[in-house]
Order: structure tokens, then sequence, then C-alpha cells
């Protein structure tokens, strides 16, 4: 396996999370230029007990967060 290489493995973990980083600001870039913007999030939220998590982020962001029935995981 690749991540027996210690080398390889901090390559790979340092490139997803240049990849995830660079997802996360075109997320928030898009969601502030949306007219009418909203935080739609699926259960897992709620099964990862991170609620309040997702109130804080709305709050940093000032942008409205929720959860529903027809929003997917």
């Amino acid at each position: 396996m690749f991540f027996c290489d210690p080398t390889l493995r901090e390559s790979v973990l340092r490139d997803n999370l240049s990849y995830v980083d660079n997802q996360i600001d075109q997320y928030i870039s898009d969601l502030y230029k949306a007219q009418r913007p909203v935080i739609m999030v699926g259960g897992g939220v709620r099964i990862a007990n991170a609620v309040e998590e997702l109130r804080e982020l709305g709050k940093l962001l000032k942008q409205k967060c929720g959860t529903g029935g027809a929003v997917k995981d």
C-alpha cells in the first residue's frame, strides 16, 4: 500500500488538503455571490452531533442554514 511510504503519504495528504481548501474557498465565494443564499445540509449534521457547529458557521458567514427532508446526504 502506498501509505507505507511516509513521504508519499504526506504528499497525498497535503495535496488533498490543498484541494479541499480550494473547494471551500470557491464555495464561500459562490455563496456570497448568490442572490438568495442558504446553506442546506443533510441529516449527517445531526448524526454527527454537529448542529451547533452548523449554527456557528451560519453566524460566522452571516448566512441562513437549514436541514430538510429533501436534502440528501
